[in-house]
């Protein structure tokens, strides 16, 4: 597991982006804002080794997001649950892309409340990126209020209660 060779080695080797196969599977549906399909390239992408699935779900491409900055955008929320499930799921949850957006903002933009739910599933780190602003000053709340179409009502009723 350690040695990667073949298609483990591949896993690892990122584009011009800096995106790993991970990124991509997590944000394949993007363009339909479905999720069918992605859940089982990711599962893919991170069976080989435990060790090198942990590197994969913390590796920051060129904007600074990881793959669950992209897995935030999905209608679903399975391939979410697969990367958190690897570990480390406060530190995926809490990071910070280049512009100073979490996973709960992508979903909270994208108007995911299952994504979001997930997001939000701890008090403790739900308070804490309910709070967090991007560089223009923006929370999850001003992105969801921004974006009043769609899933919108579900996704407020989330958020709301949370806001302090």
């Amino acid at each position: 597991c350690l040695r990667l060779a073949g298609p483990s080695q591949q896993l690892l080797a990122s584009d011009r982006f800096g995106r790993l196969a991970l990124h991509y599977a997590a944000s394949a549906s993007l363009t339909y804002k479905k999720a069918q399909g992605c859940a089982e390239v990711a599962a893919a992408c991170l069976a080989p080794c435990a060790k090198l699935a942990e590197q994969q779900v913390l590796h920051t491409d060129h904007d600074g997001k990881l793959p669950a900055s992209h897995a935030g955008q999905l209608e679903g929320a399975d391939v979410l649950k697969a990367l958190l499930a690897v570990g480390r799921s406060e530190e995926q949850l809490t990071h910070l892309d280049g512009d100073g957006r979490l996973v709960a903002h992508f979903a909270a933009q994208r108007r995911t409340p299952a994504t979001l739910g997930i997001c939000l599933a701890d008090a403790g780190l739900a308070l804490q990126q309910l709070r967090t602003r991007d560089r223009h000053g923006q929370t999850p709340l001003d992105y969801a209020e921004r974006h009043k179409h769609g899933d919108w009502e579900e996704v407020m009723t989330l958020l709301r209660p949370n806001v302090p």
